[in-house]
Order: C-alpha cells, then sequence, then structure tokens
C-alpha cells in the first residue's frame, strides 16, 4: 500500500545545492527511504533549470544561496517556466530569518525546511523530518506562477476606499506547508503586537 504522494516507481527528487559533500548528504539521506529517488543534482539554479525540465522531477529541493542563480530566483524560474513542488533546504529559512521564507512562499515555494548546522544522520530526527516533507509534497499539485503586474497608481482625484476604515477579522488561508509558514506569520505579528503595546 503506497502513502500519500508515493508513485508507483517511487518519488523522483532533483537536488541543487553549491556544497558537494552537501548534495552526497541529502542524497544519502533521501535515499534511505526506498520510496525516494534523486535523479540529479546541480551546483547553483541555472544548472539545474535546464536539467530539471530535462528529468521532470516530482519534488526540487533546493539551497537558497547560491552562485550564478539562487534558490529564490530558480524558484521563480521554475514557477514561470515548469512547475514543480519545491522544498528550499537552507540554514538561512529558519528561526530570525522570516524575511527570507516569506519571499521564497511568495515565490512559489511549497515549504521551507532548515538546514541543520551540525549536519544530518539518515536515521536523525531531522533527516525523518524531511523525507516525510518530500513525500508529502510529491502530492501537492502546482501551477504556473505568472509575475505579477504592478498594481495600478490610484487617481489623486479618488483616494482609496479603505482610507479610515478599520478591519476587526482577518482571514488567511493555506495548503502543504502552510502550518510553519502561518507559525512564522503569526510569530512575527505577536511580536509586534507586543513591542508596540510595550511603547504605549
Amino acid at each position: 500500500m503506497q502513502g500519500p504522494g508515493v508513485k508507483a516507481g517511487g518519488i523522483r527528487v532533483f537536488v541543487v545545492d553549491d556544497s558537494p559533500l552537501i548534495v552526497a548528504m541529502l542524497k544519502r539521506i533521501l535515499e534511505a527511504d526506498g520510496r525516494l529517488r534523486v535523479v540529479g543534482s546541480a551546483g547553483n539554479g541555472a544548472e539545474a533549470l535546464k536539467a530539471i525540465q530535462r528529468l521532470a522531477p516530482d519534488v526540487v529541493c533546493t539551497d537558497l544561496h547560491m552562485p550564478v542563480m539562487s534558490g529564490l530566483e530558480l524558484t521563480r524560474e521554475l514557477m514561470s517556466r515548469h512547475p514543480v513542488p519545491i522544498l528550499v533546504i537552507s540554514v538561512s529559512v529558519g528561526e530570525g530569518k522570516e524575511g527570507n521564507v516569506f519571499e521564497l512562499l511568495e515565490a512559489g515555494a511549497v515549504d521551507v525546511f532548515a538546514k541543520p548546522r551540525s549536519g544530518f544522520r539518515p536515521d536523525a530526527p531531522d533527516s525523518r523530518a524531511l523525507r516525510e516533507k518530500v513525500r508529502l509534497l510529491a502530492g501537492v499539485r502546482v501551477f504556473r506562477k505568472h509575475a505579477r503586474p504592478a498594481p495600478p497608481s490610484p487617481s489623486p482625484a479618488t483616494p482609496p476606499r479603505t482610507v479610515g476604515r478599520r478591519f476587526s477579522i482577518l482571514g488567511i488561508g493555506s495548503s502543504t506547508g502552510g502550518p510553519q509558514a502561518l507559525g512564522v506569520l503569526l510569530g512575527a505579528l505577536a511580536n509586534r503586537h507586543g513591542e508596540r503595546s510595550e511603547g504605549g
């Protein structure tokens, strides 16, 4: 019996990182689960873009900071040309890096995973969590994401309708990867509210 996101023949994963050691470690970790298979790798986003279009993986795992083309740029390019579930694995998406997380999710990444600074072991809890996240992402359906046009400037003679209004309800929707992103968002809002309260 196959679990969520598991396909016949296994889940095809493409790994992007400028460190050959990290690529080798991630391959070892992911393939510790017989349902996951790393079908290719690249050292930067530009190399990855060509290979991903050819190999058509089920999930792309990419670092954020890389030479030539970063993980953020790669995410934008893939989501506009060849949509695929993207998991960003980086030390720059952990606690205190909310700005990076929001930017990546806005670009089309499905989720992020903080790279342990002490490294990975295939049997470590972080490694098991990573494999589970990749399996889940394989079942996510993604769509082409076009660049948003700049909003038109409001006419000087017509003030915005929201001026002077106050809203007491805010709705936020999310899918796979949403709980982590919402946690970051709500934590940042709570911190900002606390700062305002202390300042009077």
